[in-house]
């Protein structure tokens, strides 16, 4: 395409959008919380009348919420500690601070962290200082085979199973572990008379 044509197709193609700022109303506004979570959920990340303040992030005066060495649930992910300070992560803190031994950290999340995006940061950020490596959970076969950590090649033989092959009758259980799915190299229920080979080969990502 010529370069005058190039330049005209641009600026029609701006023209179109910015036009789209004249028809939609400017009252269109994206949601607030209160209008998609539930009540209960909203008190759990952010109860009325309590705000979340820089400096009451660990410091070194920073007071821990639980007593070291006890064990934490993962249900009280955000509370009230006894100075009426809201303070959410507050147990996850705490572990972070306390622990003396291995400690996993699980991340749920959406596209964001399908290749690595959010969740290879956080893994750097919270290592600093600490013990541990490696790439954290994959599988032979990834939504995104080359992530911001390592790059991913299996061989033609794998296949994924998630909660649709369930569904569909493909497998006939559900346990598909933390990624909501999971690999084999044969089929459910199939042997094999000859050894079979699978591969799944991991490299250092040039991201």
């Amino acid at each position: 395409m010529r370069p005058h044509r190039s330049f005209l197709f641009l600026l029609i193609f701006l023209v179109c959008f910015t036009g789209l700022w004249y028809i939609l109303p400017p009252s269109v506004k994206i949601p607030s919380p209160a209008g998609i979570l539930p009540a209960t959920v909203r008190e759990m990340i952010s109860p009325e009348g309590n705000t979340v303040k820089a400096d009451s992030l660990p410091s070194s005066d920073y007071r821990p919420a639980v007593v070291p060495d006890t064990i934490i649930r993962s249900d009280t992910i955000a509370y009230i500690d006894g100075h009426g300070s809201f303070i959410p992560l507050r147990s996850f803190i705490d572990s972070l601070y306390f622990s003396r031994g291995q400690l996993r950290v699980l991340y749920y999340g959406d596209s964001q962290i399908e290749g690595d995006r959010v969740s290879s940061y956080l893994r750097q950020w919270l290592r600093q200082g600490r013990e541990g490596s490696g790439p954290g959970l994959f599988l032979p076969l990834m939504t995104v085979m080359y992530t911001g950590s390592v790059n991913i090649r299996s061989s033609l033989n794998w296949e994924r199973y998630n909660y649709l092959s369930y569904q569909q009758g493909v497998i006939n259980h559900n346990n598909l572990g933390p990624f909501m799915a999971f690999c084999r190299y044969l089929p459910e229920g199939v042997t094999s008379g000859s050894p079979v080979k699978a591969t799944v080969r991991i490299s250092p990502s040039r991201l």
